[in-house]
């Protein structure tokens, strides 16, 4: 069987012959253009600030365009050993993340590097190593930002509350999909991972006050999700299960009710404040 179009590797411009890029943040975003720019033919270093691999790290991440995904990688997605579908269930943020490391050469990723400045912006250096480009894929609230923007993210009015917890421990739960009540949504998916969890994972979108929300530092990673603690269930707020019951609670016969109860008494709990990360400025230097 000869390779599906979406799984073939890139054709390698001559431009990328002897040409240096760094990428800075090893998360999705920065592995994928590490994966695009390693095919087209680039030398590619990732410095991550991190210690360590994030195969078990993250949430559920909904569903994801798999063609799109293979196109990066340029290889085929399987996901317990068959071919990645919507139909398994939402996709989860390690299994993800793996897929694209292993489309690197061993060294590509270069753990425990803390950058916090790039040099000449004409000549980037980290290190003792300069560089014909870096792309710089930390997060919003990164550091390097000032090289291209001096805008900052804005508060984008919610907080979402992400919570998971194992399939066994709501027997029967079967009612999936997109709730609304006026202002307030809420998602739940069914999640499968490589591993062979099998998890419920629910996002509840609750408008805040900006005062009621921390604003992240500088450094920290993509929506604060590296800073923000997994709760149980005791440490939500007061108001967020009433709440919860009053926008949510007769739809789908209770059972969103339900499963709320459940998380909130075996699984977990984290909010995520959300901010728009867009910038008057996406570029700089000679590609400016």
């Amino acid at each position: 069987m000869g390779t599906p179009l979406s799984c073939q590797p890139l054709s390698a411009p001559p431009m990328a012959q002897n040409q240096k890029v760094a990428v800075v943040g090893a998360s999705l975003g920065g592995l994928a253009s590490a994966n695009v720019l390693f095919q087209l033919g680039f030398t590619v270093h990732v410095y991550e600030r991190g210690d360590s691999t994030f195969e078990n790290r993250g949430h559920g991440l909904g569903f994801v365009d798999v063609g799109l995904w293979q196109k990066l990688r340029g290889a085929r997605m399987l996901r317990r050993g068959t071919q990645a579908s919507r139909a398994q269930g939402a996709f989860y943020y390690g299994d993800l993340w793996r897929f694209l490391y292993e489309g690197l050469p061993d060294g590509t990723v270069r753990f425990g590097h803390t950058v916090e400045d790039l040099g000449d912006v004409m000549r980037p250096t980290i290190g003792d190593e300069a560089y014909d480009m870096v792309v710089v894929a930390d997060g919003g609230w990164s550091v390097l930002r000032r090289y291209v923007t001096t805008s900052q993210p804005q508060y984008a009015g919610y907080v979402v509350y992400r919570c998971e917890i194992d399939a066994d421990d709501v027997p029967g739960f079967a009612d999936f999909g997109i709730f609304k009540n006026g202002i307030f949504d809420t998602i739940v998916l069914p999640l499968t991972t490589d591993s062979g969890r099998n998890s419920i994972v629910c996002g509840a979108f609750i408008a805040t006050p900006e005062a009621e929300v921390r604003t992240p530092e500088a450094g920290t990673s993509r929506h604060g999700a590296a800073e923000a603690k997994e709760h149980r269930g005791n440490s939500v707020p007061d108001w967020f299960l009433p709440l919860y019951r009053e926008k949510f609670g007769v739809q789908a016969r209770g059972e969103l009710e339900r499963l709320m109860e459940a998380i909130l008494a075996k699984g977990k709990v984290s909010p995520h404040p959300q901010f728009e990360y867009a910038a008057d400025s996406v570029t700089a230097g000679r590609g400016g």
